[in-house]
């Protein structure tokens, strides 16, 4: 239980987090181009699991932690103000000793199409980091963030494309902030 409720407000932080960001980076919600109310932007019918990253996109010594489809008692009550249809989480960890650990996550969430401005505002609006990273483009938007903390390091990367809202994150003692970019688009080229 106590798991779930570290995991329910890892993924509220990150959506809260991710609003926030938009501004600071001078993105204008509101006048991007992004598609017709009501309308689901993916090319073809895809699930979220199907976005996941896999153990196979890792390097060795990850091993998987969780994976499992996100349900609406899952995510923020925002989340659902904004119309979240479905998602999905995985999770991998590397313990390499006992002070030496990392974590990675992966946080996927599907929108309707119209509410995808107010989506970014809201995860940007949740971070409190120490540094906001530079990164290129990934997605339609993206943002990442840095923060440092007694039990290690932690980078987030933040990123949509289509109707579709992605949050990665590592953490621990060990992390790799150019793994973490890796990933995130790796998971975005399995965007139909």
């Amino acid at each position: 239980m106590r798991a779930v409720s570290r995991t329910l407000l890892i993924i509220t932080i990150f959506a809260v987090l991710s609003t926030g960001v938009a501004f600071f980076y001078g993105f204008q919600i509101g006048s991007t181009s992004m598609p017709i109310a009501g309308r689901l932007l993916l090319a073809k019918p895809v699930e979220p699991h199907e976005l996941a990253i896999s153990q196979s996109d890792l390097p060795p010594g990850f091993g998987l932690v969780d994976r499992s489809e996100r349900r609406r008692i899952d995510v923020s009550a925002d989340a659902r103000e904004l119309g979240w249809i479905k998602g999905y989480q995985v999770s991998f960890a590397r313990i390499g000793g006992l002070l030496n650990t990392t974590r990675i996550e992966q946080h996927i969430s599907f929108y309707p199409a119209e509410s995808m401005n107010q989506v970014l505002q809201l995860s940007m609006e949740g971070f409190s980091a120490d540094e906001q990273l530079t990164i290129s483009n990934i997605g339609d938007r993206s943002f990442a963030f840095k923060r440092d903390s007694s039990s290690g390091r932690t980078y987030w990367v933040v990123f949509q494309k289509k109707n579709i809202h992605e949050t990665f994150s590592i953490s621990g003692t060990i992390t790799d902030f150019e793994l973490l970019k890796e990933l995130a688009r790796k998971a975005e080229s399995k965007i139909p």
